[in-house]
């Protein structure tokens, strides 16, 4: 009886190990999340309580085709978000290693949640000036 345990352990194992090896039942990498562009367009804002200025031109990817189509006629709300996000940085906030990837997600986030969304999925800053 110990035999048969055994043997019926160590099978289970191999296929396991069989499994973890080539991959069984786990996606495959050629299998990528489809997004779409979207320009969100050029930014210049001033630098909050300070006498410098931001100047940073934006694009993203959507997860959506349609929310791609709508923000054609709701790319007043993104731009509000986005500028408003924009001139709530201080020089403390510029003076900050991750200030820009935090600003990327930060925005990311704001964006789903104005437009009741979740397909906002990266932002990049194509330009990114300050002086």
């Amino acid at each position: 009886m110990k035999c048969k345990r055994r043997a019926a352990l160590l099978l289970a194992g191999a296929m396991l190990c069989a499994g973890l090896l080539f991959g069984c039942g786990a996606k495959e990498e050629s299998e990528e999340l489809k997004t779409y562009p979207y320009d969100a367009g050029e930014f210049f804002t001033n630098i909050r309580d300070s006498k410098m200025m931001l100047s940073c031109a934006i694009k993203m990817d959507l997860t959506s085709e349609k929310l791609s189509a709508e923000l054609v006629e709701k790319d007043y709300i993104v731009k509000d978000v986005i500028g408003t996000r924009l001139r709530q940085i201080t020089e403390e906030d510029l003076a900050r290693e991750d200030f820009v990837s935090e600003l990327a997600d930060s925005l990311v986030e704001q964006l789903n949640e104005a437009l009741e969304s979740r397909h906002f999925y990266r932002v990049y800053f194509i330009r990114f000036v300050y002086q």
